[in-house]
């Protein structure tokens, strides 16, 4: 009871301005200490608010879904797998980003990633393949030379041939 009290507070309240302020200047590398420091004990619940509100704007939810990979609980995977099936591409992109960073020992991601190869959009395709290609596990190197035989677009394949090379 008490719990989703706390987090109905948190989804809420505004989030800390300093945390969005750290996430609008997402682009410079940030760690999960300052990240903590901006936005307090609830960092993590308020990220995960920020990034599946439709209502926030676009480039916060993305920052918020980036600042996510620092948080790799299994809630976190959640929002982040949610997302994945999001119809702004962007997000999805954003999504599979930190899934594969945050997540390179998680059998339930590597699903996901997989299913991501085969992706209309190449941007995304190219997400799936960077994180396949993190993963220590030798399935995600088979997924990758599996695809190589697939994959048409110059770009993607590139990338692909790349990973796939490095694994060697």
């Amino acid at each position: 009871m008490m719990l989703s009290f706390c987090l109905a507070l948190v989804v809420n309240a505004a989030p800390p301005p300093r945390l969005v302020q750290l996430l609008s200047t997402i682009d410079t590398p940030t760690t999960r200490a300052a990240l903590e420091e901006a936005g307090g004990v609830e960092t993590a619940a308020t990220l995960h608010a920020l990034a599946t509100d439709p209502t926030e704007r676009t480039t916060l939810r993305r920052a918020a879904i980036v600042a996510l990979a620092h948080f790799p609980t299994k809630a976190t995977r959640e929002v982040l797998s949610a997302l994945v099936r999001d119809d702004d591409a962007m997000l999805r992109k954003v999504a599979l980003d930190a899934l594969g960073f945050a997540f390179v020992k998680d059998e339930a991601v590597e699903a996901l990633l997989a299913t991501a190869l085969r992706d209309e959009s190449p941007v995304i395709r190219r997400s799936a393949i960077r994180g396949l290609a993190r993963r220590p596990a030798r399935s995600a190197a088979l997924l990758l030379e599996k695809h190589l035989s697939l994959e048409r677009e110059v770009e993607t394949r590139a990338l692909l041939e790349q990973a796939v090379a490095a694994r060697r």
